[in-house]
Order: structure tokens, then sequence, then C-alpha cells
């Protein structure tokens, strides 16, 4: 028989604030695919900006001539950018390669830009600067383009020796770590059979350079290390650096560059940095590790134009000039040093510059057969200023 008094419990009533909320439950959230399109930034497609400049690059190779070397150590330890057992390391290469880039063209010459750093061993930027001429006497200069090593490794199968072309030292400016190196198109080879050299007359494009500020983009580096040619990497343009004052920078370069997150390699200096519209934002000074850092176009445009110009020809005169009219003597040759000089000029020739409007600025040198007129699009800013907004073009004009 049940308890009683259990019979007579009121039921249980559980207070319904200490019940969980009852929650719906919710759609799954479906995002726009539109809108995620939008926060992903898309790879470039790097291949046609690559195919389009692959022509403009160049292996540089420095030779050094062996009835300098001891010419050559006296110059090095007076500079003293480097330490003896640096020294004894460069003085035990055969020879040295670099990268350079298409920088400008006229009827006779091509002009081919790279990095001075090559020879950084026998200068100081500051106090032991050195010339083109000396330069010239130390080492024997050879560049070979696209056209050339494709014919070696397609054509010939790898078989006997590369084809190079002669080059001079035209102009340098230690400061900016900038070379220019002079070739003459007609002698430029794309291959040698015994004396005989067979002329490459496929075009090597000059390429343009934008000095507008980029940071976070995409870009990509082409260079030519030892064996590799052509090699590219791409990355991302990161922050502007200054060297000046940097314990790292013991050769007294004086410039701010671009740096970029992305490798470079022995051999890759002088290799431009592509935007992606393939313009050149660049070339490559040095790096460490994943970054590289680049010469910007405000230090590389002023040095094309002062220093891309062909040899001041031999005096054409066959008979010694005249004496002043009425006058009693004179008439003698004057004599002077020898105007042919082949390396070109060591100093940088005066330039006259005038402003036409806001968004082009000429200049003008040597014997005024050719005139150079730099275009910026965008904001207008004088020749070689940095800002945002510039592309420049560098154009002969007759």
């Amino acid at each position: 028989m049940d308890d009683p008094a259990a019979q007579a419990q009121p039921p249980v009533v559980e207070d319904p604030a200490a019940q969980p909320p009852v929650v719906a439950a919710q759609p799954p959230v479906v995002e726009d695919p539109a809108a995620q399109a939008e926060d992903v930034t898309p790879l470039v497609n790097w291949v046609p900006v690559f195919q389009r400049s692959k022509a403009s690059v160049f292996l540089t190779q420095f030779t050094p001539v062996r009835g300098q070397a001891i010419n050559a150590r006296v110059i090095a330890k007076d500079a003293g950018s480097k330490t003896a057992e640096q020294l004894d390391a460069i003085f035990a290469s055969p020879w040295f390669t670099e990268t350079g880039v298409s920088s400008h063209m006229d009827g006779d010459y091509l002009y081919i830009l790279t990095t001075a750093h090559i020879v950084d061993h026998l200068f100081h930027a500051v106090n032991r600067p050195i010339d083109p001429a000396t330069v010239n006497q130390l080492f024997t200069i050879e560049v070979t383009c696209f056209h050339a090593e494709r014919d070696f490794t397609v054509n010939r199968n790898m078989g006997g020796d590369r084809t190079y072309t002669a080059a001079t030292v035209c102009g340098i400016d230690c400061l900016r770590d900038l070379m220019m190196l002079r070739v003459g198109r007609t002698e430029l080879a794309v291959r040698g059979v015994g004396q005989q050299r067979v002329q490459c007359t496929r075009q090597h494009p000059v390429l343009q350079f934008d000095g507008a500020r980029e940071l976070g983009m995409q870009c990509m580096l082409v260079s030519w290390p030892p064996f590799r040619p052509c090699t590219f990497a791409t990355g991302l343009q990161c922050l502007h650096r200054v060297l000046t004052g940097m314990s790292t920078n013991p050769v007294g370069y004086d410039m701010e560059l671009l740096e970029a997150y992305i490798g470079s390699d022995h051999g890759s200096s002088g290799g431009p940095l592509f935007n992606a519209a393939g313009w050149v934002k660049g070339i490559l000074h040095g790096g460490s590790g994943a970054h590289s850092q680049f010469i910007l176009p405000r230090d590389i445009l002023p040095f094309i134009q002062n220093n891309a110009v062909p040899p001041q020809p031999p005096s054409t005169s066959s008979s010694p000039p005249r004496g002043p009219r009425g006058g009693g003597g004179g008439g003698g040759p004057k004599r002077g040093p020898n105007k042919d000089d082949k390396s070109g000029p060591s100093d940088p020739p005066k330039r006259r510059r005038s402003v036409r409007d806001k968004g082009k600025a000429t200049a003008a040198w040597g014997s005024g057969r050719w005139r150079y007129t730099l275009r910026s699009h965008g904001k207008g800013m004088a020749v070689g200023a940095g800002g945002s907004g510039q592309k420049y073009l560098l154009r002969p004009r007759s």
C-alpha cells in the first residue's frame, strides 16, 4: 500500500528562469564570392613581362688584366674599402660577373647600365672614387646577350665557347653605385666562327623606368647569375632605406634604396626590378636572405642622361690653324692632348636644362647631334626627382 504522505506532496514546478534559453537554429552564413574576391589580390602572370624584357638583359664579365695586377693591388690598398683577407679572395678570382640592362641606344652604340660595386675593392665612394679610364685599364670587359646564349645552348648544343663582345666603361658614379658600358651595335655578336663573327641583328629594347612608390605591390627581378641566364624571382616591394652612415656601408655609398621582399644571388647585381605593368622600379644593389635593395630611378635617370654619350671623334682638320689676321705669328699648330678618348668622358658633360611645362623637362649635351627628352606622366616634376606618380621615358630626338 502506498504511503499517504508521499501521495500528499505537490508536484515539483521548476523555475522557468533557471532553464537554458531556447535558441532557434540559425541558417548557415553564405559569403558573397564577389566580396571574397575583392579581399584577395590575384597573383600577377609574369610570363608576358619576362618575355618582353629578357632581350634587354645582359651578362657583363670583368676579367682582370694580368699585367695590371700590381697596379690594381696598390689602388685597392689606397682605397681602403676592403680588408686584407677580402682582397686576397678577390684577387684570387679569375673573373667577375654581374647583370646589365639596355638603358639607351643611338645610331652606333648600345649603352648597358649596371652597378659599380663589381670593382668596389678599387675605390671608396667619398675618399677614393675611380674613373672609367682606370677601370678600362685594369679589366677586359665583355658582354653577351640573350640571343647569343640561346644560340650557344640551342643551336650549338653548348659546344665550343660562348660568344662575348668587348665593351668600354664610359661612365661611373661611385656614390650611387652606377656604371655605364658602351658597346658598338655592329660589333655585338651572336656567334663567333673562327675569326668571323656573326652580328646579332635582334632587338635589345631600352627599358623604361617608373619613379612612383608602390609599397606592398608585387614585383619581379630578372637577372643573370653565372651560368643561369635570365633567372627571375618574384616578391613584394617594401620600404625605402637610406644607406648613409650605416655600419654595413664601408664603401661610402650615399643613396636611398627600395627594399623588396625578394631573393637574389651572386651575379644578380644590376638586374631590373619590374612592376606588373612592365616598368622598372630600380636595379639591384645588393641583398641578404629574403630581402634585396634596389637603386631608385631618381638616381638612375640623371646618370643615364650624363653618361650615355658616344666617344669624341678625332679632329678631321688636315692643315694647321691659321694665326690672327693682320698679326705676325702665332699660326703654328696647337699642341694638346688627343681628343679621341675611347673610354668616354670621366666627368659628366655640361648640360643645359629648360623646363617648357610642368610635365616635361629637356636636357641637351654633346656636340648637338642628339637631344634627349625625359617626360614625366602624372605630377609635373623636375628630371630625376622622386615622388608619386612619375613615369619617365628617355627618347632620342634629332
